[in-house]
């Protein structure tokens, strides 16, 4: 697995073990590529400083995250 941020679009990418890219599905500002069988492949994760925080301060609060 492999994390890569890019702050000038505050983009967070994580590559999974996995094939080539056949197409992608966006659900709530995270962008999921898929392979040709339907595995999760690269996930982007837009506005990614809010969502790390949000998952961060939910974990303090709640001692539990739960990522849409």
């Amino acid at each position: 697995m492999k994390f890569k941020y890019s702050p000038d679009v505050d983009i967070l990418m994580v590559e999974l073990e996995g094939g080539d890219i056949d197409y992608a599905e966006e659900v709530e500002g995270i962008i999921t590529h898929f392979d040709s069988e339907g595995v999760p492949v690269l996930f982007e994760i837009q506005g990614a400083r809010d969502f790390v925080m949000g998952c961060f301060t939910s974990m303090v609060k709640h001692q539990e995250v739960t990522v849409p």
